[in-house]
């Protein structure tokens, strides 16, 4: 999805014409958090140590202060 070229058009033309307003549709009414698309997901890509760091330091926080936690993911492994 291309909202327009802003080497061809100021900021406000690309923001206010029609294909910009049905963009903005569509991802107001997609199912599966489609702002995700546009702005986070490529910096994730782009830097994926980043997320991984805190996934895997929230999961040994929730390990740590929850032992119910540890033990499930314990019989998970056996």
């Amino acid at each position: 999805m291309i909202m327009g070229n802003l080497n061809e058009q100021n900021f406000d033309e690309i923001w206010k014409n029609p294909k910009a307003d049905e963009i903005r549709k569509q991802v107001k009414d997609c199912p599966k958090q489609c702002w995700m698309i546009g702005s986070v997901s490529p910096a994730m890509k782009k830097r994926v140590w980043v997320p991984a760091k805190w996934v895997v330091k929230n999961k040994l926080r929730m390990m740590r202060n929850n032992p119910q936690i540890t033990q499930i993911t314990q019989m998970d492994k056996n």
